[in-house]
């Protein structure tokens, strides 16, 4: 079975090679192992959203500190329950909404933190 991902408007080169870089490559490849491992999740999923720029993620209603911002964040359109599971499965954080599903790297507490760190 082939699965055909469309990945949307990708981080800027900039967030990919600073501090943050490493935290992407890794969520990335916790998605694409959830695609090796489950290929039939996936099946009739687009990925509705990876980066969004401040003016955007305002624009859809997106969190204030959505991870999105930071390129940590995909929504799947449709989006299925199977997808959520798998997805968490994986250690990412993944929440069924009304017409995706959306997944992150953290959760909320674990991205004050990373910032935190950052920050010392």
């Amino acid at each position: 079975m082939a699965i055909a991902i469309e990945i949307p408007q990708v981080p800027p080169v900039g967030l990919l090679r600073g501090s943050l870089g490493p935290s992407i490559q890794e969520f990335v490849l916790r998605v694409v192992f959830s695609v090796v491992s489950d290929p039939g999740a996936f099946s009739g999923q687009r990925v509705s959203s990876w980066w969004r720029s401040q003016g955007f993620n305002a624009r859809v209603g997106g969190a204030t500190f959505s991870q999105h911002l930071l390129g940590l964040a995909w929504d799947f359109a449709p989006g299925s329950e199977r997808l959520v599971n798998l997805l968490n499965a994986q250690g990412l954080v993944a929440i069924a909404e009304e017409d995706h599903t959306h997944v992150q790297l953290w959760t909320a507490t674990e991205l004050f933190q990373q910032i935190e760190a950052t920050l010392r």
